[in-house]
């Protein structure tokens, strides 16, 4: 008789458990919703140099955890906003990685682009910043972007926003292995 007792009670917390859980999964549903990651598919193209860059000409929409963010890039593979590329007056080259691509957020409301505003305003004329950034870059990259830049056109300065946690590093290269950032691996049990 015992027994019995303990495993109705036992089958009793389960099933109230299962239904506390449930509730609680429906009330979040409702009122906070959680957004849903879109694979960065299509975002990153191999390159010879420098490992993996943006692809150019991009028009596409990613969701890195925070919600759904517009990603465009011009014919370089820069990240520009809505309204494309402000013409050059003054050029700016920007050298980074995920904190310049800024995928988190709308073109508009990245570092780069409020430097652009903050800088076309006090100088009184058209300033482009172009964001080079490219998340998973490192200084190597940065000195490489650079490089291919300055070998295209002419800026009137260079802002290298570096990250001191993840952008320090022991060696110096001069060329990374091709590499496909948004390859999607099929879901797999571990084995440890």
């Amino acid at each position: 008789m015992a027994l019995r007792r303990r495993l109705q009670n036992l089958g009793l917390l389960l099933v109230s458990t299962a239904l506390a859980l449930g509730a609680a999964e429906l009330v979040v549903r409702r009122v906070a919703p959680q957004q849903l990651v879109i694979p960065l598919t299509g975002v990153y193209r191999t390159h010879d140099v420098l490992g993996w860059e943006h692809v150019p000409d991009l028009d596409t929409r990613v969701n890195t955890g925070g919600g759904a963010t517009r990603v465009l890039t011009d014919a370089d593979g820069h990240r520009v906003g809505a309204a494309g590329a402000r013409p050059a007056g003054v050029r700016v080259l920007a050298l980074g990685d995920s904190f310049v691509e800024a995928l988190q957020v709308d073109y508009e409301l990245t570092a780069t682009h409020l430097l652009e505003e903050m800088l076309s305003a006090d100088l009184g004329r058209a300033v482009r910043v172009v964001n080079t950034g490219v998340g998973g870059w490192q200084p190597d990259h940065y000195r490489l972007k650079a490089a291919a830049e300055l070998r295209q056109r002419r800026y009137a300065a260079a802002v290298v926003f570096l990250y001191l946690p993840n952008d320090v590093v022991a060696t110096s290269v001069d060329r990374f292995s091709p590499k496909q950032l948004d390859r999607r691996r099929p879901f797999r049990r571990p084995g440890s």
